[in-house]
This record gives structure tokens, sequence and C-alpha cells, in this order.
């Protein structure tokens, strides 16, 4: 049994010793790097095993050189084209050991202008005080003809560099701490790694992606950190509140916190509401009578609620009626339209407020509205922008207006390092600002958006408030619409052409409580149910229903899209990607393919961004399709509006997209919807949910599955509740602005 402790290549924590029992520990020195990709790690090496000559290792290193003596642990496989390889569970690094070694890690490309000949020279002229000149005295790397002072700063700063990465390497030896995870700390924090990792290694879960609270925590303990000490008391406030954030809470009541941490923590309520109150000291969060936010999401809360209640009071330039009427009524001429009354309201609306609210369900005639909304405003000469959350819907809105539309983060020209360019003080440049599918914002991105507001500006938001909530936290629509403060105008009327299409017409039987038809008056069949009351055949028959039925009127690649409640079971998003992958793009020795763990991916696939990636400037529930994999590199080309190249390291940003949640389709529309319905997602299933499926689809929707399910998700109209205040302060904003009037 090798000694312990070495870096751990493949596992998160290692809490099993005797699973190392059969590996086998070597000791030599990398003699040639054949492959390293230095994203993830992942390496091939020539390997001269003391006194047993060259072998092939493969494994995850943070940090890897020629000439390096290493340590490992793992065991021997035998690889179907490269043959015997030892693969590498662990590895202890040191600093080459003897001159030869010392003299092929500098001649390996680690030093820009070292190689062989000037590696040769140096050690030939300092011998054994090779290392104790390169670290202690590098200026006497000069004596050596050819090495100038650039040369040798170079030199003694990336051996420097690679100290560094060595002693940290050990450190987390030391500590258990899988190589993957390393690479990832060392990656985000450099140099400093060791120092932030001992002060607080809570920060973890703040600043890399895929870090939680747990892993974090993991670590902590590996270091030392005790299980009552303070830091990770206020460490776990702040992942449970973080975790409210992303089910789309703006707050917790401070009772909820107290006891999630009881659970989490295996804390008593007084140490952790002392956590709470430290955390309030430090401005990190905000008690606002017992409602305890994050502050961000207090400040942006409050800020929106003052903003909009004064866009609520504020006025704008007025027209006469017979003017604005006649205005409206040849806008009608030149489009060829004919605006139903409830439509005229919402343009005069729109008009007559600094903010007003659109909302209505499919098929009520939001878009044409808000083509002639545009029109009104360009006559007189108003700079009208159109903006939405998705690349999807701005594309949408772009086609419904004829007139150039963006995502919120294009228009408030997000940058990665210097955050949103356009703010407060420097506002955008428009008199009227319209927002599509404005149930899609949430509390951060509302806030960003009206602070980039000009005095005096016109927002109009349009949406289906009836659809499911922002993914992110708060009810940013509903809030506004139940607070009455801001002119609301509801569109009900669903228009003769769209009340043609069963799939309109059931997605509102369906959203006032009943059940959709199928044999309508005109004999329109773009919506079908498809019955299976075995729940574990659901999924089978999904496939089969797009095999043999839909395949022959739509591209699966292209215009199928499953939308499904949630990841987990045989009728969940994980299972059907893995079945629709081989069905709709079955591997072939003419497609790249590249395997990661569980996952593959394949050319042709249909994938999904799921985070937002500012450097790529691809956001989450962008779906795209893979057009080229290069499998050795790892690097993956992914198609959306334009090509976007992925490398081995940010692909956990990717998963397959043949099918999704229902929650990423929000914004979307695919020419044909498949809709699994079980029972075994009994949680998920409710009413905004199925509606929210049903009118994603533009030519035609399938429900697969179980009447039960079906009548279990039109009858459930309750919605989980968030915890959010927006409403009140809204009403609260209102009431001060109005006082202040008074007053003055």
């Amino acid at each position: 049994m090798a000694q312990r402790p070495l870096i751990n290549n493949q596992r998160q924590d290692d809490d099993n010793p005797d699973e190392y029992e059969d590996f086998e520990e070597l000791q030599g020195v990398v003699e040639r790097i054949t492959y390293r990709n230095d994203e993830n790690g992942y390496t091939v090496a020539r390997y001269n095993i003391d006194g047993a000559g060259l072998t092939t290792i493969i494994g995850r290193f943070v940090s890897i050189n020629d000439g390096e003596h290493l340590t490992i642990l793992g065991k021997w496989i035998e690889h179907p084209k490269f043959g015997r390889q030892f693969e590498v569970a662990q590895s202890r690094m040191s600093a080459p050991a003897t001159l030869k070694g010392m003299e092929k890690y500098l001649a390996s490309g680690l030093i820009h202008g070292i190689g062989p000949k000037f590696a040769s020279k140096i050690v030939t002229h300092f011998r054994d005080q090779i290392f104790d000149v390169i670290e202690d005295h590098p200026e006497r790397l000069r004596e050596v003809p050819g090495i100038g002072r650039k040369r040798a700063k170079s030199l003694a700063e990336a051996f420097k560099k690679q100290k560094a990465i060595r002693g940290l390497m050990i450190f987390l030896q030391e500590h258990d701490v899988s190589a993957t995870l390393a690479i990832k700390i060392y990656k985000e924090y450099g140099d400093e790694a060791i120092r932030v990792l001992k002060e607080n290694p809570y920060t973890l879960a703040d600043d890399i992606f895929r870090v939680g609270f747990r892993t974090a925590d993991s670590v902590a303990q590996k270091l030392g950190i005790a299980l009552d000490d303070p830091k990770r008391y206020r460490a776990g406030v702040q992942y449970i509140l973080k975790e409210a954030s992303g089910d789309g809470h703006c707050y917790l009541p401070r009772q909820e916190i107290l006891t999630a941490g009881e659970e989490l923590l295996d804390a008593d309520v007084n140490s952790l509401d002392e956590a709470v109150k430290y955390l309030e000291e430090e401005e990190k969060v905000v008690d606002d009578s017992g409602r305890v936010y994050l502050r961000f999401l207090h400040e942006a809360e409050g800020e929106i609620a003052n903003v909009l209640a004064k866009f609520a009071t504020g006025k704008v330039k007025k027209y006469q009626k017979q003017v604005l009427d006649a205005k409206i009524a040849q806008i009608q001429k030149i489009e060829k339209l004919d605006l139903a009354q409830q439509q005229q309201q919402a343009v005069v609306k729109a008009f007559e407020s600094q903010v007003v609210v659109i909302t209505g369900g499919p098929g009520t005639g939001k878009s044409t509205t808000v083509r002639v909304i545009v029109r009104l405003f360009e006559q007189l000469n108003r700079t009208v922008r159109l903006a939405s959350p998705t690349g999807r819907a701005a594309k949408r809105l772009e086609e419904a207006c004829g007139r150039p539309a963006s995502t919120i983060h294009r228009l408030l020209e997000y940058h990665p390092q210097q955050g949103f360019g356009r703010n407060a003080d420097m506002p955008l440049d428009c008199k009227v600002l319209v927002v599509d599918e404005a149930s899609m914002l949430d509390t951060p991105l509302m806030y960003y958006l009206i602070r980039a507001l000009r005095p005096g500006c016109r927002l109009v938001l349009v949406g289906d408030v009836d659809q499911l909530p922002s993914v992110g936290p708060g009810t940013v629509l509903h809030d506004i619409i139940e607070s009455g403060i801001v002119p609301v105008v509801e569109l009900t009327e669903i228009f003769r052409q769209a009340a043609g299409s069963l799939i309109i017409r059931n997605a509102h039987r369906i959203n006032s409580g009943k059940g959709p038809t199928y044999d309508p008056e005109g004999g329109a069949k773009d919506f079908r149910l498809v019955k299976e009351e075995n729940r574990d055949a659901i999924g089978d028959q999904v496939i089969r229903v797009i095999r043999e039925k839909l395949s022959r009127d739509f591209d699966p690649l292209n215009d199928i899209q499953v939308l499904t409640p949630m990841h987990a079971g045989n009728a969940g998003a994980r299972e059907l990607n893995r079945r629709l992958q081989e069905t709709c793009n079955p591997p072939s020795g003419d497609k790249g393919e590249l395997k990661l763990g569980d996952r593959t991916f394949r050319e042709g696939d249909r994938v999904m961004q799921i985070r937002n990636n500012y450097d790529l400037d691809v956001f989450n529930g962008d779906i795209g399709r893979i057009v080229w994999i290069d499998k050795r590199e790892g690097n993956v080309r992914v198609e959306y509006d334009r090509m976007v190249n992925y490398t081995r390291s940010n692909l956990d940003e990717l998963v397959l997209a043949y099918a999704i949640t229902v929650h990423k389709s929000q914004g979307s529309e695919y020419p044909c919807v498949v809709v699994p319905l079980t029972t075994s997602h009994w949680i998920m299933l409710q009413r905004n949910l199925l509606y929210t499926a049903i009118t994603r689809a533009k030519k035609y929707c399938v429900l697969v599955g179980m009447r039960k399910a079906l009548w279990q998700s039109i009858r459930n109209a309750h919605t989980n509740e968030r915890y959010t205040n927006l409403m009140v302060r809204l009403r609260d904003a209102s009431e001060a602005v109005e006082s202040r009037k008074q007053e003055g």
C-alpha cells in the first residue's frame, strides 16, 4: 500500500482507503508530455519508472513537466489501440531531483526562449548550484553566454510559478482534494490559492462554477475547519439564501433559515441566529421585518419599486384624441390591420402612460398591438428600442415588428469584466422601450433594466402573466399587475384565425380549468392526445410517436421538441435525451463523437447552454447544433445564430436538448411539441406548466401519457408561492410619491 497522501485524480472525496488496495505505486521521472489539455489537466505522458524503463501514463494533473520526479498510484489498463498504459489515480510531485532531470525540465518549453541548447548550457555552468541560483540568485543566470536580463527574468519567474503550483499541489495533496477540483482552484486563484483556502475555503462555493456549499464544506473540514466554526454557519446561511433565490425566492422568513440551517449544518438555533446577525452587520444580508434577503436582492426589489412608482405618475406629452385616433387609423390602413377595441385601448394607454403592461394569452393579438405601438411612436419621431430576456424571444419580436430587437443583456451592453455598460450614468438612448416576454423578467434583470432608463422614457411591458414565472428570483410581471399602481390592459379576445387552431383553443381551455378538445368544427388537426396509462411505457411511447408518426411531417433534428416537466425518470429529460439521440442522430463513421463520463456528444446533436457565459456570448437556455468535434483536443463547435467554439473545460455548460424541461422552453416556439405526462412527475403537474408547454407549439402539439396526469395538471391551479415583497413595496413607493407631491 502506497504512502499517503497523494493527489486523488478521479474522485471528489477520498473516504474509502480500501478502494486503493489493488492499486500499484510507481516512482520515476516524466520523460515527455505526449498530450496535455490545460483546461482540465488530462495528460498523456511517457514516464521512466525507476529501474524499469519507459511506459505511458494517463490521468489528470494540475501541473506536470518534462524532467519532474513523480510518485504515482494507479492501475495498469489495456487500451485497444495504444496498448498497456498506467492509469493514474493519485500523484505526488517534486522538483527535478537530478541534473539530468533539471536539464530536461528546463528544455521542456516551460520557459519561453529556453530550449535544449540553453538548458544544457545553464546546467553545465552551474552544476549542483543550479537550484539555488534560479531560486535565490537569478541575476547570476546572465553568467551563461546568450542569457540576457530578459531571458534570465523569464526563467526565474517561470520557475517561481511552477514552485508555487507545486506548493499548492502539496498543500492540496495533504488534504485529499481531487485533481479536478485542484485545477479549478488554481485557475481561479492562481498563486493566492493557499491563502484563500486557509482564510475561508467557503469562497469556493461563490467563485467556482459547480462547486456548491457541500463541496466547499468538505474541503473546509479537510483543512481543519471545525463543524461549529462561525465561518461555517455564516457560509451555510448564505448558501441557504442563494439556493432559495435559485428556487425563485427573493427572501426567506428568518425562521425558515434557522430551520433549514439546523438540518444542513446540524447547528443550534442560537448559533445560526448569531450567524445571521453577523451577516447583517457585514451588510451581506438584510432583515426587513423578518424577511431575510441577500443584500443585492433587497436593493434590487426596492429600486424597481421606487422607479416604477415614479413612472406610474410621470407626465407625458398629450395629444388630442382626434389626432391620436387619426394616426392609429392611418397605421392600420398602411399595415392592413383592423385592431379590436382592446388592442386600440392598449395602443392609447401605451401612448398616454410612462409605463404600461399589456398582457394576454395566445392568439389575442399582443404582437399586432406591439407592432402598431412601435409604428405610432416612430411617426411621432420617438426613438424606440425592442428587447426580450432571451435571444429566441428577441428574434420573434423582431419578426413581428419588422424592426431590430435584442436580448436585454445586449441592449444594456453587458461585458463579463465591466458589467452592464448601460446604467444610471450611461442610460439607454431611447424614448420608448418595449420589452416582450416580460413574464420571464426576474428581479435582478428588471433592476438592471430600469436603472438604464432615462427620465421620461416610456416603458411598455408585454407578456402572458399565466405563463410560468421567471427562472430567477421574483415574480416581477405578476407583482406589477397585482400592485394596481401601473396601467394594465388585458387582451382576452381570441381572433378568428387563431380560434381555428386547437393549440390556441385548448391552451385557453386548460388555462380556465377545462379539458382539451380534439374534434373541432373546421377539422383542425394540430393537437392530439396519445394515451398511455402504463407510466413505465410513456418514454417508449414518446420515442414511437416521434419515429413512426411525427417524423413523416417534421424533421426530428430541427422541428420536434420534447418538453417534459422534470429531468428524472424514464419520461424525464435525461433519459429521453439519451434515447432520442440514438433515434434521431445515431452514431456513424462520418460523425465526430466525444465521450465525457456518461455523456456523449455527436456532430449533428441539438444542445443547450445551461449557464450564462458572457465570454462566449451565449446564455442559459440557448439552443444550438453541434457542427464539428475535435475528439483529441476535446473542442466542440456549436451553431446558434453564429458559431461558438467550446473547449473541453466548458463543455459542462452544454447538455443534449432533444428533450428539455418546460421551464427552459420559455420565450421559445417550436414547429412541433411533444409533452409526456406521467404521475411520476406528480409534484410538477401544474396548470401553468402545461399551459406554457402547449403554447410553445406553432404547428402541432402532442400530449403523450396518462389522462390522470393530464387532469391533475388542469385541476392544479396552485403555483409554488415565491417569497417576494415587490407588490407591497410598489404600493408603499407609490404612496410615498403621492405624499411628496402633496407636500410639495
